[in-house]
């Protein structure tokens, strides 16, 4: 018996809720859940609130905003096959640097869906929105490679789960509530603001 079978049945035989608390001990896994909760406010509450912002604010019917959205997604996929290549290359280097940049991304992405909430022109909203689907999209990539990045193999399955868990369970009700008493007494262009 190898010492890898030793190591896989060893955390086949702590559990899955004693495996959880084992990666929760860890800083780093614990701040890249906290950045995959803020991640799922803006991949779910936030996507519904910006389809309420473009009928609200400028008026765009079914038609107009499936048009802005297809362009969002066009931009997401180019701002993908452009990150790509750099973060790969920075994870092989240093997988620290792709956590890092992970913070500016989102960073990035949250000011990017501010201003578009704030812009009193309608090509620079679309540009503001369209850049920061291009930033928010490639935040998956690098927060599962970040995290997967600095946990066991093990353990990866079970980071796996928690991964979900903070990004739609934590991330997408604990926004879905926030952004929704935010924009019940601002208006959705209040809470889009909010994210900031």
């Amino acid at each position: 018996v190898g010492l890898g079978a030793i190591v896989a049945l060893l955390f086949v035989a702590l559990g899955f809720f004693e495996t959880i608390r084992r990666l929760m001990l860890i800083p780093t896994v614990r701040r890249l859940l906290l950045a995959l909760a803020v991640f799922g406010v803006l991949l779910i509450p936030y996507q519904t609130f910006l389809f309420f912002f473009l009928e609200e604010r400028w008026n765009l019917g079914a038609g107009q905003r499936g048009v802005f959205f297809a362009f969002n997604a066009a931009i997401s996929i180019v701002g993908l096959a452009l990150f790509a290549r750099r973060a790969e290359m920075q994870f092989r280097e240093d997988p620290g640097k792709v956590a890092r940049l992970s913070g500016v991304l989102l960073a990035s992405s949250v000011v990017l869906i501010a201003l578009g909430g704030l812009s009193p022109w309608f090509w620079g909203m679309v540009a503001f929105f369209g850049a920061s689907a291009a930033v928010t999209s490639m935040l998956g990539p690098a927060l599962g490679a970040a995290l997967l990045g600095v946990i066991p193999a093990q353990m990866r399955p079970h980071a796996g789960a928690l991964q979900g868990i903070f990004l739609g369970g934590v991330g997408g009700l604990a926004g879905a509530v926030f952004l929704g008493g935010i924009g019940r007494r601002f208006g959705v262009p209040g809470a889009m603001v909010a994210l900031l």
